[in-house]
């Protein structure tokens, strides 16, 4: 159980290449198995092709399905479960099914007992994912071999079952690469190491907060924090960098927030390109705009590169008011600007309401300042 100095792409690369070369071998039994036509070989491969990439989804839906469960009868407290396009949420205690889309089949939000999450039971819950996709193992093993012998039926349910097994192998090795902690690793660490479990359940306590119509800024003072330079390179820890930033500027602490920011970006090697990466630099736009006025940063900040990041996170409620600002305070182009607006608007009902209400002061108070520059001028 230490940290493994390898990347965790190249891992996924060769579980994708093994998966593949078992899926070939036991089409080409298959299909040797009866008279080799062009016609059974073509159909052969694209049922073989399909069922490979419905065994990947399978994975994904049994292990988020696993831990959702497991969770459940852990006792953690029910946020909201998303399931092909619809998400059961909770809210005033009472459940409400509403159609949101995503790109994710499954996903879920649990949350444990916020008075003593720091002592709550998490190795059932963190396992929950790789005991289902045993399960499911185990049971298409068997519906399996209620088939004949080399039969289609029998061929794609043992290709869930060889694919599936290299899955639990390899993710449920208790091993840390390139900063991202496989189910066993955190299942064996997360228990003892205070950090960590702050790390990972904190984000989960700050979300359902959220959806219960909680601000940041009246959240627990405890919950916000940046993370040691050795955490940083760790994913589950990245998390809390915007979180605590994002709090300092909702309390208004301009100042702090600038701060821990160019402390982040200071680190040379900081290199975790996520999502989290980027709410910190849009961060950093609002905090130049409004308050330093350093607008030569923005050369840097505002580069092309950030540009593609900002189109490929385009849905995010944080690029909309990021771009609006920045047609409002940095391009001065008032045209751009109130379309802009009149598209994070209409996007209101994508997210919570404390999202929005939390976004829409901090378009306030960009307007304002423009305004005191329409006026000094």
């Amino acid at each position: 159980m230490y940290p493994v100095a390898n990347y965790w792409y190249y891992v996924k690369r060769v579980y994708r290449i093994l998966t593949y070369i078992i899926s070939g071998v036991m089409m080409v039994k298959l299909l040797f198995n009866g008279e080799p036509t062009f016609l059974r070989a073509v159909s052969y491969f694209l049922i073989s092709f399909l069922a490979l990439h419905a065994s990947y989804k399978l994975q994904l839906i049994f292990h988020d399905l696993g831990r959702f469960i497991f969770g459940l009868l852990s006792g953690y407290r029910f946020g909201y479960l998303h399931l092909f396009g619809f998400r059961i949420q909770k809210e005033n205690n009472r459940l409400h099914i509403v159609r949101k889309r995503d790109k994710d089949p499954i996903h879920f939000l649990l949350a444990p007992s916020e008075t003593d999450f720091k002592n709550f039971p998490v190795r059932l819950y963190l396992l929950g994912g790789l005991i289902m996709n045993t399960l499911f193992t185990l049971l298409f093993l068997g519906v399996a071999f209620l088939f004949p012998s080399m039969s289609l039926p029998r061929f794609l349910f043992l290709q869930y079952v060889f694919i599936n097994i290299l899955y639990v192998l390899i993710y449920g090795m208790p091993v840390q690469l390139s900063g991202v902690r496989t189910d066993t690793y955190n299942a064996l660490t997360i228990p003892t190491d205070y950090r960590a479990r702050c790390a990972y359940f904190i984000p989960k306590l700050i979300s359902y907060s959220m959806i219960n119509g909680i601000r940041l800024r009246d959240m627990p003072q405890e919950w916000f924090y940046l993370p040691t330079r050795d955490e940083m390179f760790s994913i589950i820890h990245s998390r809390l960098c915007s979180y605590y930033v994002d709090w300092l500027i909702e309390r208004g602490k301009y100042t702090e927030a600038d701060e821990a920011i160019d402390y982040i970006y200071s680190l040379d090697d900081y290199r975790i390109r996520n999502i989290y990466t980027t709410e910190i630099f849009l961060s950093k736009i609002f905090l130049i705009l409004v308050h330093t006025k350093k607008y030569e940063q923005m050369k840097i900040f505002y580069s092309d590169a950030q540009k593609e990041r900002m189109i490929r996170y385009g849905s995010m409620i944080t690029v909309k008011r990021t771009l609006y600002i920045i047609a409002l305070l940095y391009e001065k182009d008032q045209e751009k600007a109130a379309y802009l607006k009149s598209v994070f608007l209409a996007s209101k009902s994508q997210f919570y309401p404390t999202e929005y209400e939390s976004e829409m002061e901090l378009i306030e108070i960009a307007e304002a300042c423009a305004k005191e520059e329409q006026i000094i001028q």
